[in-house]
């Protein structure tokens, strides 16, 4: 381990070299002496030392006091300070220099090498702390979250520039403040305030984390940000709370990749309409709408016939293309209130919303003039047949899609083998 190397600042020369001739017994490297408050401040440019011991009455314009005020300004070097007696009023004006110790004179050896050590340790402790704040605040300033600090009584004790942001506070103005005038977290869908933010991760000395997607953010200006959030408790080595760290991001971008993925979960890829599962969930939404306000609604099953046989004809690219070509078909007839959807392999299905009683009959019969018209092009290596089952939602018998499915593909079972 290398020395301490330690500056002295006595203009008794007398005082020095005892001081010197003392701490070099005991190891330590003594740079030589100096006399003045500038010569102090010369030689914490140029020598580095690494802790001074400075006299508090020097000869001169400046006491020892103003070169440690200005030593530690400028170079961050510890200073203890010598003094020969007890001024009050002197030593209150040192302490506002960060002193790391006082020495009464004449020095005691051993109680000189034991403050020393005490304050190296002590200013390596501090320098390390401030080193890991310097590198937490670069973090917490430069990471996308929005992160609060409180103390053990839930008073703002940090704000990110992020968080500062999102709730339109500065730290200066926010520091010492209650959480809660700080962040103003409501419900999204009952608008009714969350007021116990930190109460579980407190009680149970965990961390929670919410995504529920339904939290929004009211910054201090009004403005609104659903947002995602932890909270951590920082519990201190008794077990007590000391505090809290919460986080937070603006949640838009997962709640809308959520809500696209939910939509694509929802699509049938080939043709782009409804799959089963979404024509499920929307049927069933209209199924209880007609059953509040009494509109008819027409459930149509319809089947490529014969796909099998274009697969193996033709290959399944044109397989493909026949499910394509009806369900551009379909889309043509049906308007942007109804429901389509390809809910099977060569099954299709359509949820007329309101529709008029001879609505399905129209529908199926343009459907076949369609097909008719299409069957006539040019260069075309099939005729494309499309099977139907149409029934109408019975408003005196609920019932729901699944069974209305079933009924309808039945209904277009039997038709398929009356034509066949």
């Amino acid at each position: 381990m290398d020395k301490i190397r330690i500056q002295i600042v006595e203009d008794d020369s007398i005082t020095a070299q005892y001081i010197k001739k003392s701490l070099e017994t005991y190891g330590y490297e003594v740079l030589p002496t100096v006399r003045y408050a500038e010569e102090a401040v010369n030689a914490a440019s140029e020598k580095n030392p690494d802790l001074f011991l400075m006299d508090i009455n020097l000869g001169g314009k400046k006491d020892g006091i103003d070169a440690a005020a200005e030593i530690y300004r400028l170079f961050g070097i510890p200073v203890i300070y010598l003094t020969a007696f007890y001024d009050s009023t002197i030593l209150e004006r040192a302490k506002t220099t960060g002193a790391y110790g006082y020495i009464i004179k004449p020095v005691d050896v051993k109680t000189l090498s034991v403050v020393v050590e005490i304050a190296f340790s002590k200013y390596k402790l501090e320098k390390e702390l401030n080193e890991n704040r310097r590198w937490l605040d670069t973090i917490l300033g430069s990471i996308g979250e929005a992160v609060i600090t409180t103390d053990a009584q839930g008073c703002i004790k940090f704000l990110n520039p992020v968080a500062e942001t999102f709730t339109g506070w500065k730290q200066p103005e926010a520091l010492g403040r209650a959480l809660a005038e700080i962040l103003h977290l409501v419900n999204e869908k009952s608008g009714e305030k969350i007021s116990d933010i930190t109460g579980t991760a407190i009680r149970n000395k965990k961390p929670v984390f919410s995504l529920s997607g339904h939290n929004v953010l009211v910054a201090r200006n009004g403005q609104k940000t659903p947002i995602d959030h932890s909270v951590a408790p920082i519990v201190g080595a008794n077990g007590n709370i000391d505090g809290v760290v919460m986080a937070f991001r603006n949640s838009t971008e997962r709640i809308q990749m959520e809500d696209t993925l939910r939509v694509l979960s929802w699509i049938d890829e080939l043709t782009e309409l409804y799959n089963r599962r979404g024509f499920i969930q929307m049927a069933e939404h209209h199924l209880k709408l007609s059953d509040r306000t009494k509109k008819g609604l027409f459930l149509i099953f319809a089947d490529v016939d014969k796909l099998k046989f274009i697969n193996d004809t033709y290959g399944h690219l044109e397989g493909d293309q026949a499910l394509i070509e009806t369900a551009g078909l379909l889309k043509g007839l049906f308007r942007g209130s109804d429901i389509i959807a390809r809910i099977g392999g060569d099954e299709f299905a359509a949820l007329l919303t309101e529709a008029a009683e001879n609505s399905a009959a129209i529908i199926t019969e343009r459907l076949q003039a369609e097909l008719a018209t299409l069957n006539k092009r040019e260069g075309r290596k099939y005729q494309l047949s499309i099977s139907f089952g149409i029934i109408q939602y019975d408003l005196n018998a609920p019932a729901g899609i699944e069974k209305l499915l079933h009924q309808a593909d039945q209904l277009m079972y039997a038709q398929k083998k009356h034509n066949h």
